[in-house]
């Protein structure tokens, strides 16, 4: 069992209260770390130090090649510890180690390509020159915010945190992590690796800890400049509104409701696998989850009878189980809320074709398991098709043209991602120009790029995270004007409150 302590100001540090609490494997039950318990006066604490690391330069005004190479090193150092971090957050989030083991991969190349990203961005650019009302050159300069805040939730926790805090820390900034209460551990180890590669004390803080006073603390606490969220659409607001009253900058990555299309020409050997990895991928506990798939009503019998046989041969088991393809959810309380889920799909008439069901068998009754769900027959404005389960259920929809399909899908509050299957590239991307939704894959899903933004559209959230649009959430632009007249009669306001007068002036 592992045990973490907080870490602020670059020491692992007991909770104020000393209190802990415990990260649980969803797939057995079992303890797999105890993690000090953060109070408001650890956040305050942890804040005092990310605002005196910011404030005194010993970060942002050291020159940008070493600030690259600190993190590129943290970068490599996590690479090499890669097998550990997977078996980690397949620990502690109920992911199976095949799939986690691929996440953790993933998301070092996405922050590895972030830094050199981050490191390409002028940070002082020159504006065209103008000659009216004078001669006059622009710069467009970009400065850190100061400290930024980091909440992440219980889904992909480790990418979620490294994107936030490489993209942060690149562009000069100094950071207060907050994990998920119930997933802690990978957060703990990004730590430990900034730590080792020389990152500055104080320039990364991280938080454990279930009370809530711990969020409501780095949202309004004055020293800090940036709030950057992801989770749910009801707590994005609550943070949105509370940030409002400091004026903070917020980047909110929030909840999604997803359209999956397929078009009458989709080939079908390549989108109901498809269709199956969009919602299936980590038990469906992702935002960007397919979890509407839309299909011509034609078609819908043939695919539907394609993805409840491959749905129900997913191999379900224990996290750690190389084998396994699909694990538990990520505790009780996800567990009930898709059983509760299920009960209102069932009460408003959809039709379950199939799962619906907590799986018991022997090997699996100390875990939170639940059965790849189907349900057919779902009309758009059911619950179930309109509200974020982050769970294994997946709506199919029947439509009868394109232009239903399009409807159908932007009839959301969400606007967070979307896929549309055809063998007609043109076709699909016709489509696509249409949907409102911040991702759009033709013929994949679930795929991202450290060159390309990521965020949603309307109620699934504001800002962008990857790419450069990602990394200039980062940081505050600043017009610097150069007059270049060097004399008091070029400049052309001085009659404009008589100063012309006062002191002779003569106009040019």
């Amino acid at each position: 069992m592992k045990q973490y302590e907080l870490f602020i100001d670059g020491d692992h540090t007991a909770a104020a209260s000393r209190g802990t609490i415990e990260s649980i494997d969803p797939a057995t039950g079992a303890v797999v770390a105890r993690v000090a318990r953060a109070m408001p006066t650890d956040a305050r604490r942890a804040i005092a130090a990310a605002r005196a690391a910011f404030d005194d330069g010993r970060w942002n005004s050291r020159p940008l090649e070493w600030r690259t190479e600190v993190l590129l090193s943290a970068v490599e150092l996590l690479w090499s510890r890669r097998s550990q971090l997977a078996e980690l957050e397949a620990l502690d989030t109920g992911i199976p180690i095949r799939t986690t083991t691929a996440m953790i991969a993933s998301a070092l190349h996405q922050v590895r390509d972030l830094v050199n990203i981050a490191a390409g961005i002028c940070t002082v650019e020159p504006l065209p020159h103008n000659e009216f009302p004078s001669p006059v050159q622009n710069l467009l300069m970009r400065d850190p915010y100061g400290v930024c805040a980091a909440i992440v939730p219980f889904a992909s926790p480790f990418a979620t945190a490294a994107w936030k805090v490489f993209a942060a820390l690149a562009m000069g900034n100094t950071v207060v992590l907050k994990p998920s209460p119930s997933t802690p551990c990978t957060a703990m180890e990004l730590a430990v690796a900034l730590d080792e590669s020389g990152l500055p004390p104080g320039c990364l803080n991280v938080l454990c800890g279930a009370d809530a006073r711990v969020g409501e603390e780095l949202v309004t606490n004055t020293l800090v400049d940036h709030v950057a969220f992801t989770g749910s659409t009801d707590t994005g607001r609550t943070i949105g509104r509370i940030a409002a009253q400091t004026v903070k900058r917020v980047t909110l990555q929030l909840s999604g409701k997803s359209a999956n299309i397929l078009l009458d020409d989709a080939d079908l050997d390549v989108a109901v696998p498809g269709a199956l990895w969009a919602i299936y991928l980590a038990a469906g506990q992702t935002c960007r989850a397919g979890s509407r798939l839309l299909v011509p009503r034609k078609m819908a019998e043939e695919v539907t009878d394609r993805i409840v046989s491959a749905a129900t041969q997913l191999r379900v088991g224990p996290t750690l189980e190389w084998d396994t393809d699909f694990g538990p959810l990520a505790s009780r309380a996800q567990l009930e809320r898709v059983e509760r889920y299920v009960s209102v799909g069932r009460t408003d008439g959809a039709a379950l074709a199939c799962g619906g069901h907590r799986l018991a068998e022997e090997a699996l009754t100390h875990g939170f398991y639940y059965a790849p769900t189907v349900f057919t027959a779902v009309r758009n404005d059911m619950r179930i098709a309109q509200e974020e389960i982050l769970g294994p259920v997946l709506s199919v929809i029947p439509y009868a043209d394109v232009e239903e399909a399009v409807a159908i899908a932007n009839a959301t509050i969400y606007g967070l991602a979307g896929a549309v299957w055809s063998r007609d590239v043109p076709r699909a991307l016709s489509v696509a120009q249409r949907l409102r939704a911040g991702t759009v894959w033709i013929n994949d899903y679930h795929m991202l790029t450290a060159t390309a933004p990521v965020g949603g559209y309307a109620q699934s959230g504001i800002g962008k995270e990857l790419g450069i649009a990602g990394c200039l959430e980062y940081a505050q632009s600043k017009h610097v004007w150069v007059d270049q007249g060097r004399t008091l009669e070029s400049h052309t306001w001085t009659p404009v409150i008589g100063i012309d007068r006062i002191f002779g002036v003569t106009a040019e």
